[in-house]
């Protein structure tokens, strides 16, 4: 991919976004995350982050409240080197048939849980 913006984009297309869906994304990002559903025709829906680290907080009932019948995705970025909770996110994602997309753009190096954050690892069971 030529950057990290076209990367979410052709995931949001490969994964099956249309035109009405509604995918989350942290309120607190690089523009990319939101324009890349825009860009699919999908309405980027967002949500607060955690004052510590900027990322999603996958446990908060305002990330659940913003489910609705129309949210097919959830993007959970990793900001400026601080992972988020991949396993609390992947959790949120299999309770409401989300889709889980990992924004790694701002965290290279960075590790969940020993492993690279980015590698999809965590949540294939690896």
């Amino acid at each position: 991919m030529a950057n990290g913006t076209a990367a979410l984009e052709i995931i949001l297309r490969a994964i099956g976004i249309r035109p009405g869906d509604e995918v989350i994304v942290p309120d607190f990002t690089f523009i990319a995350t939101a324009s890349a559903v825009l860009q699919v025709g999908a309405v980027p829906v967002f949500v607060d982050v955690l004052g510590d680290t900027f990322n999603i907080d996958p446990e908060a009932e305002a990330e659940a409240a913003a489910i609705t019948p129309r949210t097919r995705a959830i993007i959970g970025v990793h900001w400026g080197g601080q992972p988020l909770d991949l396993d609390a996110l992947a959790v949120l994602g299999q309770r409401h048939g989300l889709v889980v997309v990992e924004d790694a753009c701002q965290a290279h190096g960075a590790e969940w849980r020993k492993r690279r954050v980015g590698g999809a690892e965590w949540n294939r069971g690896i």
